[in-house]
This record gives structure tokens, sequence and C-alpha cells, in this order.
């Protein structure tokens, strides 16, 4: 084992584990943009979902994409289920934590794209709602949000984003600010 561990950390590659697919797959010079996505595509709907999680489905487009397909569905579900638990969660124990809270992930690959070469899109089904995230990485670190139940974005995911829904009429926009305005005020003043 403690030559397993030296070769591992000297990058000679991974021996006698059991998911060392998923471990050499995620430590790829090349899918690193792609995990880290995963990763906060996973988080995001973690944050934004209502209810409780009961599918996740990863489908990918692009051929490094389609090859790595089980460590990215790891990184998703790495990042849904951390934001839950106390505990650390990394990618081999996240799948296996899936399964004990009855969430059910489906890997997929996808027909090509018509915007972007290599796209990660995560579905998530709760008993209240079903939704989905769309992200690829520009150039080779550049990840990006660029769809998100419909809407055509472009967004960094990092950082404090804020997420809402409104009926598009006058004033909606000035009545949020307004409420964000007044409790950064707030916190201001109990500092």
């Amino acid at each position: 084992i403690a030559h397993q561990v030296a070769d591992l950390l000297h990058d000679r590659g991974i021996s006698g584990s059991v998911n060392a697919d998923i471990i050499r797959l995620a430590q790829k010079k090349e899918l690193q943009p792609y995990i880290s996505l995963a990763e906060k595509i996973g988080s995001l709907l973690a944050q934004l979902k209502v209810g409780k999680l009961q599918t996740i489905t990863v489908s990918v487009n692009g051929k490094i994409l389609e090859d790595s397909i089980s460590a990215l569905g790891a990184a998703i579900l790495k990042g849904a289920i951390e934001k839950t638990l106390f505990e650390p969660v990394n990618y081999l124990s996240a799948p296996v934590i899936a399964r004990e809270r009855g969430i059910t992930l489906e890997l997929r690959e996808q027909e090509k794209h018509l915007t972007y070469a290599h796209v990660i899109t995560v579905s998530y089904k709760t008993e209240k709602e079903s939704g989905y995230v769309s992200g690829t990485v520009f150039g080779t670190e550049d990840a990006r949000i660029v769809e998100m139940n419909g809407f055509f974005v472009e967004l960094k995911p990092e950082g404090c984003l804020l997420f809402y829904s409104n009926i598009d009429k006058p004033g909606m926009l000035s009545a949020v600010s307004t409420v964000l305005v007044y409790k950064d005020r707030a916190r201001h003043l109990t500092h």
C-alpha cells in the first residue's frame, strides 16, 4: 500500500484501487477544468433545487467528456452532496452516499451541441420540480455556465451569486434591489 501511495503521489499511476478509473480520470490535466465545473454545477443545483433530489442525469458532448463521464458524474455528486453534509465527501464516497440517499445517477452521451464542442448538461428531478444547468470551458480554464432551465446565460460559477425569478413587469428589479441594499446596510450596522 505504501508503494501504491508513493506511485500516486509521484504521478506514476494508480494500482490496486477498486475505483482507480475515477481517480485516474479526475487527475487528467485536460479534464481538470471540467471536473471543477462539474463540482460547481452540482453545488449550484444543490442550492437552487426545491425538494429532495431523486435523479441526476449527466449528459456530455465531446470526446474527452464522453471518455470521462464516470468521473464527471462523481464530481457532480460530490458538489451536490457536500453542501448537505458536515463530513468530507470525495469522488469515491459521493456515488455511495448518493445511492444511500436514494439519488439515482444517469450518465448519457448527447448528440453534437450546436454551439459548443464540449458541454456538460446536468438535469435534476426532485419530488417538487425538475431543471437543468449546462456548462462548458472556454480556452483551457475559463469555466462558464451557459444555460439554465431554457435561459441562455454566460456566467462564471464563482463567488457569491444571486438567482431569483419574478414576473416580468415594471418595478420588480427595483424592489429586489431595495431589499438587497437594505440588507447590506443592516449587515454593516451590526459589524
